[in-house]
């Protein structure tokens, strides 16, 4: 706020062609206004609220560090080759994977890296010790004829790592 006000001072001098002692008059009018001002309840008010913004800053480490982590183990490879699809057809690629940790596994979020690519997304946490599958099919309509490979990412609740890279490669055909 009291940089714009010197940009507006500085703005009139030069254009009104005001003197540099009247310039400094009004500087100073206008700094000892600023500091009133800001001294009282409100600057409390905004202590209070900076202690508060410390202290959830502070927290929101511990919060992450405690939210359940577990382990997912892919039964089969992450990449598949696929083979030869034509033009309009459309392939379903499954990949299994099984909670091998001792806390629910949790499916965050799943972004294909192509719109010609469609996950099938979970619903339901798995428990430990079960077995799922992540559905994704790829539609060959609008593809270039050619070898193409597509990806998968899927975030979850594991360690160490919270990101899955699937993959698969798919030959276009006419």
């Amino acid at each position: 706020m009291a940089s714009l006000i010197i940009f507006i001072l500085f703005s009139f001098y030069e254009k009104r062609n005001l003197s540099a002692a009247y310039l400094n008059a009004l500087f100073f009018l206008i700094a000892g206004l600023l500091v009133a001002c800001g001294s009282g309840k409100g600057e409390q008010e905004n202590d209070k609220v900076e202690q508060q913004v410390k202290t959830v800053q502070i927290e929101k480490p511990i919060v992450e560090d405690s939210i359940a982590k577990t382990s997912i183990s892919w039964i089969d490879s992450t990449f598949k080759d696929i083979g030869v699809v034509r033009g309009k057809d459309s392939a379903l690629i499954t990949y299994k994977f099984k909670n091998t940790g001792d806390k629910p596994l949790i499916i965050q979020a799943i972004k294909s890296s192509c719109g010609c690519t469609v996950v099938d997304s979970l619903k339901e946490p798995v428990l430990p010790g079960k077995e799922s599958l992540i559905k994704v099919k790829f539609y060959a309509a609008d593809q270039a004829v050619a070898t193409h490979e597509k990806h998968v990412y899927v975030i979850t609740n594991t360690k160490p790592h919270h990101g899955t890279t699937l993959s698969f490669k798919v030959e276009v055909k006419e």
